[in-house]
């Protein structure tokens, strides 16, 4: 029963991590403009008005990336620590993605936290969930490194 369950799981992360890429890689952005208005009103919306906005120029997400990210943050796959740039992610989610993924979700995870802090320096640490060790982190400075 224990290894339908786990087929199930891998599964469910499989198409996750597909759709994700999708978003990400695949899916071309909206020329006229909208998402950026659409990412404005949404971040109004999303209770972040204390939050002061990124004065880092180079972090350019747009809303399917956003919508990722939190589309993960609901399912318990990530959870973010914005103040100290942090990401605790599930060892089955993380373990599923190869290395390039890995890498590019690391970065979209740093813009993600780094936009919502409106820190100056885009940076992120990535800790396994279960054992709360660093497996990897990002910075624009020392770039990307797994642990």
């Amino acid at each position: 029963m224990q290894k339908k369950y786990a087929f199930i799981l891998k599964i469910v992360l499989l198409v996750i991590a597909g759709f994700l890429i999708y978003l990400m890689f695949i899916r071309k952005p909206d020329p006229s403009g909208k998402e950026s208005q659409q990412n404005a009103k949404m971040e109004a919306g999303k209770g972040y008005e204390n939050k002061k906005p990124s004065s880092n120029p180079s972090i350019k997400l747009t809303k399917s990336q956003i919508d990722s990210v939190v589309t993960l943050e609901k399912k318990g796959l990530i959870t973010f620590v914005i103040d100290s740039n942090k990401v605790y992610i599930k060892p089955v989610f993380w373990v599923e993605m190869d290395n390039k993924l890995k890498e590019k979700m690391t970065v979209l995870f740093s813009d993600y936290c780094t936009m919502k802090s409106g820190a100056e320096v885009i940076h992120i640490e990535v800790y396994d969930k279960q054992s709360r060790k660093m497996i990897a982190r990002y910075s624009q400075f020392w770039g990307y490194e797994v642990l």
